[in-house]
């Protein structure tokens, strides 16, 4: 049974999807935090499907046990946009070089895949 529901965006399922697998953890947002190394706030900032840090989705599928694709759902498909982010928050300083390249790899965007 699928969680996603029909005009939910993106980030509402991802939200979703993080709050369904911490609650099965019994973990409070804070917890969750501590372990990804972000305040409570931000974990309920992602519950609620306000923001998402791509910079933390590694860590955060790693924590709940599943995969990137898995807290993604759709975003996958939006190649493009993903990429541009990346390229964006890389350019801006929000990111190294070397982390975009990470990033890129993770989600098998196409480009350049050096550091």
């Amino acid at each position: 049974m699928s969680d996603d529901r029909l005009g939910a965006s993106p980030l509402e399922t991802m939200g979703r999807r993080i709050r369904m697998l911490r609650a099965e953890r019994g973990w409070s947002m804070r917890d969750l935090g501590a372990r990804i190394g972000v305040s409570a706030m931000a974990v309920c900032k992602w519950e609620r499907g306000e923001a998402m840090s791509s910079s933390h989705l590694m860590a955060l599928a790693r924590e709940l046990g599943c995969t990137i694709e898995f807290l993604m759902g759709d975003w996958r498909r939006d190649v493009e946009v993903l990429g541009l982010c990346i390229d964006y928050a890389a350019q801006a300083g929000v990111i190294s070089r070397g982390r975009a390249w990470e990033l890129r790899r993770a989600f098998d965007l196409p480009g350049e895949h050096r550091a």
